[in-house]
């Protein structure tokens, strides 16, 4: 996340000055605040022998909020100037993405599933 955050943070001052920034900001925390709740949210079902609700559930936890943030914003305000908040959280997103699947991959192979359940 901080790896993306000096790329946009430049992008995002150049674009809307100091509001870009605070935007941008706050569609990073969005992005990490919905990618640990997914990795919780993953771990947790694993742990009780449901690794298919942990993944069902860790995608809808992490794609819901930032698809209906961007939808009320669309529908509230058409005529706004949310273009670095939009760009950025889809940027954030995808990085949130990548690492939640390594994690997820890193996991798996730690912990393979019980042999009733494969």
């Amino acid at each position: 996340m901080v790896g993306v955050s000096v790329l946009v943070g430049p992008l995002a001052y150049m674009a809307e000055g100091q509001a870009g920034v605070l935007r941008a900001l706050a569609a990073a925390l969005l992005c990490l605040a919905c990618g640990l709740m997914a990795i919780a949210l993953r771990v947790w079902f694993t742990s009780q022998n449901n690794p298919l609700a942990g993944l069902l559930g860790s995608m809808a936890v992490r794609f819901f909020p930032p698809l209906v943030l961007c939808l009320l914003i669309a529908i509230k305000r058409p005529d706004s100037d949310f273009f670095v908040f939009v760009g950025s959280l889809l940027m954030y997103y995808l990085v949130a993405l990548a690492v939640e699947s390594i994690l997820a991959v890193q996991e798996s192979q730690k912990n393979p599933l019980p042999q009733e359940l494969t």
